[in-house]
């Protein structure tokens, strides 16, 4: 279970460093994105979010495993995250029903400088939907791994606080949260569309929308926070991913080869704790650079959301098993193996 949870990890947090470079690179001024070659920013981004990853993930070690500190931050980053998000949405929907009140003056050469908005509306709106079998396999695949990803059991079950309060609290507000980034990306995506075909750049993927749509329109602000936003959201991911699976490795590749043959020798198990935090350490650091490698690998893939489904797939692959161990109780651990 620990090899295809790394299987899965390992592209998903590789997908947030080719976000954050995009992004930066966006900043920067190439509105294409160009390639990660260029300077190597995913590497030194890798290196910044071991120390913070350290930080939060390996100060003590305890059988619970919690981390209030984590949690705190990853929360205050989430807040953060949506009202960027909420911000551009809103230039989006200015931009398709006011065009010319949306560009700043001047407008800048990529952007029309008048774009009737019945003409947007009515050259974007997609067809009727048809229920494909994609969309269905994608879906089935997405929603195994919302319940086999390390980091979400992680969140939703070893860091769930214990106060009856908290959780009924979550059950309206994480649904709210979910519904708001369900529904907001659809004005980004309209908008983001009108001003590539009127622009003419071909080589920007949609997944670059959110930070490209504030610079083409000549908002810095939102722009800005766009930016502050996408960090918030990465740094998270990356965070609670790469300490869920060092605590998958620490726990069941280091503890029993520590252990074993030594559960008659107490003096040798005195300072088991310091050597697992010094394995949990390493493992930290050894995650976060071979998905940089992975993301150097995988750099010619233009969409971030491709990389993120193969992390789905890997991770849906522990479906059946978690299943059989729900509904089954006679189910045997050799046959989730095999």
């Amino acid at each position: 279970m620990t090899c295809v949870a790394c299987a899965a990890v390992l592209p998903y947090i590789a997908l947030q460093f080719r976000a954050l470079t995009q992004a930066w690179l966006i900043v920067a001024g190439d509105a294409a994105g160009a390639p990660l070659s260029r300077a190597d920013t995913g590497l030194v981004i890798a290196l910044l979010l071991a120390v913070f990853t350290l930080l939060f993930g390996t100060r003590r070690m305890d059988g619970r495993e919690r981390h209030r500190g984590m949690v705190t931050a990853i929360a205050l980053e989430s807040v953060a995250k949506l009202l960027a998000f909420l911000a551009v949405a809103l230039l989006a929907l200015a931009y398709l029903r006011w065009p010319a009140l949306a560009v700043s003056t001047p407008a800048p050469a990529a952007v029309p400088s008048v774009l009737a908005p019945a003409t947007v509306v009515s050259s974007l709106w997609p067809a009727p939907f048809v229920l494909s079998s994609d969309f269905v396999t994608r879906t089935l695949i997405s929603a195994c791994a919302i319940v086999c990803l390390p980091r979400q059991f992680h969140v939703m079950v070893v860091e769930a606080p214990r106060e009856r309060d908290a959780t009924r609290h979550a059950r309206w507000l994480l649904p709210l949260y979910l519904a708001m980034f369900l529904f907001l990306p659809v004005p980004i995506s309209m908008a983001g569309t009108a001003l590539v075909d009127a622009a003419g750049v071909d080589n920007l993927a949609p997944d670059a929308y959110v930070q490209w749509l504030p610079a083409a329109l000549g908002r810095p602000w939102i722009a800005l926070a766009a930016f502050v936003g996408g960090l918030s959201a990465a740094t998270g991911m990356v965070i609670v991913a790469t300490v869920s699976l060092a605590i998958m490795i620490t726990n069941e590749v280091a503890a029993p080869a520590m252990i074993r043959g030594k559960s008659e020798a107490g003096s040798a198990l005195l300072g088991l704790g310091n050597r697992l935090r010094r394995v949990r350490q390493i493992s930290i650091v050894g995650i976060l650079l071979a998905a940089w490698l992975v993301s150097r690998y995988l750099h010619t893939i233009p969409w971030l959301s491709e990389i993120g489904f193969m992390s789905f797939l890997a991770a849906s692959q522990l479906a059946p098993g978690v299943i059989a161990g729900l509904y089954w109780p006679r189910a045997h651990g050799l046959a989730v193996m095999a």
